[in-house]
């Protein structure tokens, strides 16, 4: 009999499978019960934050692939998604001020200021992504047309950031230095390439035809990729400022 309730569980998933579009968003858990253990309690947040992450980057990838393509639908989970990461923002913090009632030591103390500091900069990431849906929304809203040129930049930028929440998942979970350097630099590289885009994007309209309408379109076809491009940026400068963190509270320069 105790076998009996997983083959009717199994039976029942093929004859009503899961719908394709559905997400895999699970409700998050911090045992209060832990608070008195610390490590425990602390590893238990380093997984909520791992979660997080993970969390805010299929917010970016789908919100981008909704302004990319023109396609709301694209973007369908990512407002259900944000007020989940604005939820795990809120009780992890509130946990970890209670895991600072402890009597901590000098490597948890540290490892506390670490996660709150990564708590904080993964729901401004949320927030960017959610900047980046509306974008799309607007872009949608306005009819303003695809430009292959500024399709191709605004790619790169994209594998930028998603090479850089690759490189903030390894490290919360195993820290290297040569990681943390790595995307600390993402964050110049994007700088330098942002320097030159808008210098382009400058030029762009320049030479433009005399035709005011014609200029006008153009201008507005930049601004919103513009706009596009600063809201991944700001998602790469917070994944970089948790790297930040990471190396000046690594235990070798503390």
């Amino acid at each position: 009999f105790l076998a009996l309730p997983g083959i009717a569980t199994t039976i029942a998933s093929w004859i009503l499978p899961p719908k394709a579009d559905s997400d895999d968003l699970k409700p998050y858990r911090l045992d209060e019960n832990l608070i008195p253990v610390p490590g425990l309690a602390l590893r238990q947040v380093l997984e909520e934050l791992c979660y997080l992450a993970e969390l805010c980057q299929k917010n970016v990838a789908e919100a981008f692939d909704a302004f990319r393509y023109g396609d709301l639908n694209l973007a369908g989970q990512v407002a259900r998604r944000e007020e989940i990461i604005a939820g795990i923002h809120r009780e992890a913090s509130r946990y970890l001020v209670l895991i600072q009632e402890n009597q901590l030591s000098r490597r948890e103390s540290t490892e506390t200021e670490k996660l709150q500091s990564s708590v904080a900069a993964l729901s401004r990431v949320g927030e960017s992504a959610e900047i980046l849906r509306e974008l799309a929304s607007r872009r949608i809203e306005d009819n303003i047309d695809a430009a292959e040129e500024l399709d191709r930049d605004l790619g790169e930028i994209y594998e930028l950031v998603m090479s850089q929440f690759s490189n903030i998942l390894i490290l919360l979970r195993s820290p290297t230095n040569r990681l943390e350097e790595s995307a600390v630099k993402t964050v110049e590289r994007m700088a330098k390439f942002r320097s030159r885009l808008e210098t382009q994007w400058k030029q762009r309209i320049e030479k433009a035809g005399e035709d005011n309408e014609d200029r006008i379109l153009l201008h507005v076809q930049t601004l919103a990729y513009q706009q596009a491009f600063d809201a991944l940026f700001q998602v790469a400068s917070h994944l970089g400022h948790i790297a930040e963190r990471m190396r000046l509270l690594s235990p070798e320069r503390i």
